[in-house]
């Protein structure tokens, strides 16, 4: 299993829907090992097909991705995580599949994005946003 943390000690999502008028569209945030160095992203996924709305990323198809999320479990908001394996590209992001070929945790993680908790304000008005911190170094 891998852990990771983003450069910047960590990595800013979102809480609500990045536009209500999509709503199978939530905002994650992915890691992924390039050239040795780790990197996280903030992204869109598109729970159609599992596309990732990712502009210019270019990674090899089987590139191992672990997703971050948010996720009602129990009636309350948790931060979730999966790995996906990017199996194609297009012009402006990456289609993915889970990385694990279990039917029944496949069915259930495509529960569990469709349930994703996105539409949380504050008492201001302003987005509510949380960090994501995960450790840096692999493990086998």
């Amino acid at each position: 299993m891998k852990f990771w943390k983003s450069k910047r000690r960590s990595t800013v999502v979102g809480e609500r829907r990045l536009d209500t008028r999509k709503p199978s569209t939530i905002q994650a945030a992915m890691c992924w090992e390039q050239s040795n160095t780790r990197q996280c992203r903030i992204t869109s996924i598109s729970l159609t097909g599992m596309f990732l709305e990712l502009n210019a990323a270019k990674l090899k198809i089987g590139t191992l991705l672990e997703l971050f999320f948010y996720c009602r479990m129990d009636d309350s908001k948790k931060l979730c995580s999966e790995w996906v394996r990017v199996v194609g590209q297009r012009q402006n992001g990456i289609a993915v599949s889970f990385a694990r070929f279990d039917n029944l945790h496949q069915s259930n993680m495509q529960l569990m994005l469709q349930q994703a908790f996105s539409d949380t304000r504050s008492p201001s008005g302003a987005k509510q946003t949380e960090h994501i911190t995960a450790n840096m170094q692999k493990t086998a």
